[in-house]
C-alpha cells in the first residue's frame, strides 16, 4: 500500500496536537471513490482528506470515550428534518449520534442528538460547524490520557466573570455544543504545554453545573497550571480529583502546599 506524506488543509492543528505526520493511503482514496460512486454524489473536500488519512478511522476510536465511527464502506444518506446527513459515530452506549450534515460547503457541520436529560431530548443540534472541528475536537478532548491529569467533577458553572479571567491567561480554542454539555470551553497557554477543558452548563440533581481537566506536557507544567487557575475559580479546590497515578502525585503535591485553597 503507497503512503504519502502530506500537507494538510484542515487538520495541520489537529496533527499538531498528536504530534504525528500525516500519511495518505492509497487504497483509503481508492475507497471513498467507489463510495462516492455508491452514494451518487461528491463527499465534501474535508471529509475527503480526513479519511483518505492512514489509520484515520483507528484514531477516531483512540481518541474517544470507546466510541464507534462508522468505516467508510458503511456511509449511506440519512434524510432527517434537518436535510441529508451522513452518521459518523456513535457514544458507546448510544447515548448520543453525531452526524454530517451534507450541504454545499468544503467542510460541512457536525450535529448531534442526545437521548439523555440536557433539555433537547431526542433533538438535532449543531455539535461543531465544520467536520474538521469534531475531528479536533475529539483530539483534544482525549488527548490528556498519556499527559498528567487532574478534574474536578460537579462543580459550579462557570460564570461570566471566571470566563473573561481565564481569558486572560490562556488563549481560547474551538467551542462545541451538545454534549456531553451545553456547551464545552477549551483552552490553552501560548507555549502549549497547559491545557483545559471545560463541560459546561449539564443538568447536575436541580443545578447546572461544570467539570473541569486540566493537564499539562509535564508533571510541573500541570502544577504551575494549577496555581493559576485556582485563584479564578476557587470551589474546584474541593473537586480536585485524579485517576492516574501522575496525576495523584501532583495532586497531593498541591495540597500539601495548599491546604486550604489558594
Amino acid at each position: 500500500m503507497e503512503r504519502k506524506i502530506i500537507e494538510l488543509k484542515y487538520y495541520q492543528s489537529t496533527f499538531d496536537l498528536l504530534k504525528l505526520k500525516p500519511r495518505i493511503l492509497e487504497s483509503n482514496v481508492d475507497l471513498l471513490k467507489r463510495q462516492e460512486k455508491k452514494l451518487g454524489r461528491h463527499i465534501p473536500e474535508s471529509v475527503i482528506e480526513w479519511y483518505s488519512l492512514e489509520g484515520s478511522i483507528d484514531l477516531m476510536r483512540k481518541y474517544s470515550n470507546d466510541d464507534y465511527p462508522e468505516e467508510v464502506h458503511s456511509f449511506k444518506i440519512i434524510e432527517i428534518e434537518e436535510g441529508e446527513v451522513i452518521s459518523i459515530m456513535t457514544e458507546n452506549q448510544a447515548v448520543c449520534e453525531w452526524v454530517l450534515k451534507i450541504d454545499d460547503s468544503k467542510d460541512p457541520p457536525v450535529l448531534v442528538k442526545v437521548d439523555g436529560s440536557l433539555g433537547h431530548k431526542g433533538k438535532w443540534q449543531i455539535y461543531s460547524n465544520h467536520f474538521s472541528e469534531f475531528i479536533y475536537s475529539i483530539v483534544f478532548d482525549h488527548i490528556n490520557q498519556f499527559y498528567p491529569t487532574i478534574t474536578a467533577f460537579s462543580c459550579e458553572m462557570m460564570n461570566e466573570q471566571e470566563y473573561t479571567d481565564i481569558k486572560k491567561t490562556f488563549i481560547e480554542d474551538l467551542i462545541t455544543y451538545g454534549w456531553p454539555s451545553e456547551i464545552q470551553l477549551r483552552f490553552y497557554n501560548k507555549e502549549r504545554n497547559q491545557f483545559i477543558l471545560v463541560w459546561n452548563k449539564y443538568e447536575c440533581g436541580n443545578d447546572l453545573c461544570s467539570d473541569w481537566f486540566f493537564w499539562g506536557t509535564t508533571k510541573e507544567d500541570l502544577f504551575k497550571l494549577l496555581e493559576i487557575v485556582l485563584p479564578y475559580k476557587r470551589n474546584l479546590f474541593e473537586g480536585l480529583d485524579a485517576y492516574k497515578e501522575d496525576g495523584e502525585e501532583i495532586l497531593s503535591k498541591f495540597k500539601n502546599k495548599y491546604p486550604s485553597g489558594i
